[in-house]
């Protein structure tokens, strides 16, 4: 559904059939095993800005993530960020019944949609609220509670004290108190902060997979997917994971998921 308009910032796939799923094989890890490394030398805007314009995107095809948390954001090998796993994705309006805290808020007895809200704005950059402190700070948010303490918290909308001085916290508070009605509106607020900030490394450039070779690849993981229904999965999967096709300065190789 995203292919003919695709996100610089959500791992492109290639080819989707029942069985099996061809990806963009992104080769660092996670955002959780970025931080987690411990270096603080970290593109706080421009990864605002990735994210924020994945959500953006999502939006536009009328669609919530539904599962934002580091686990489920990968850095590629240039530090940029590509949102993944959209098996929560789900339309604007659903009832959101899953997620992880704190990139979720229970939402108490009452209050319409499911135990975490309607997927939308709310929802949605609630997450990212939450990824971006992550990031700022290279902790979790309410990492030193446990429990019902964080839940309760979360549900009260009890968030710690941050900066008012500091224009990144306050998009932060922004995001948890749903003050941007749309992603977008999130992204032009985030352009506006990293043109002001004395010192800012600003929003990094992103180059572009171009539609050869999307359309390469395509025909390639079609060839797969070919050797996988004539000669069985062992000899496709093993070719499929050690491919790649080089451009003039990169290599992308291939990832396989499993169909349910």
């Amino acid at each position: 559904m995203l292919d003919p308009a695709p996100s610089l910032h959500i791992v492109r796939t290639f080819l989707c059939r029942p069985e099996i799923t061809f990806m963009q094989f992104i080769s660092n890890g996670t955002l959780k095993d970025r931080i987690d490394e411990g270096d603080g030398n970290r593109p706080v805007i421009s990864w605002m800005h990735q994210l924020s314009s994945a959500v953006a995107h999502l939006e536009s095809f009328g669609l919530a993530h539904g599962d934002m948390k580091p686990a489920n954001i990968l850095v590629d090998d240039q530090d940029q960020l590509k949102l993944v796993d959209l098996d929560h994705a789900k339309p604007i309006g659903s009832d959101v019944e899953v997620g992880d805290d704190p990139y979720v808020r229970v939402h108490k007895v009452g209050k319409p949609g499911g135990c975490y809200g309607v997927a939308g704005p709310e929802t949605e950059h609630f997450a990212l609220g939450s990824v971006f402190w992550y990031i700022t700070r290279g902790t979790e948010l309410y990492s030193e509670l446990q429990g019902h303490d964080v839940v309760n918290r979360l549900a009260d909308r009890q968030f710690p004290d941050t900066d008012p001085d500091d224009p990144i916290d306050n998009i932060i508070l922004n995001c948890w108190l749903t003050k941007f009605e749309r992603a977008v509106d999130l992204l032009y607020e985030i352009e506006r902060v990293a043109e002001n900030i004395s010192g800012s490394e600003g929003i990094r450039a992103v180059k572009s997979m171009s539609d050869e070779k999307y359309l390469a690849k395509k025909e390639l993981c079609e060839g797969f997917h070919n050797l996988l229904l004539e000669d069985g999965s062992d000899q496709a999967v093993e070719i499929a994971t050690t491919a790649s096709l080089d451009s003039a300065n990169e290599s992308a190789p291939l990832s396989l998921s499993g169909g349910g």
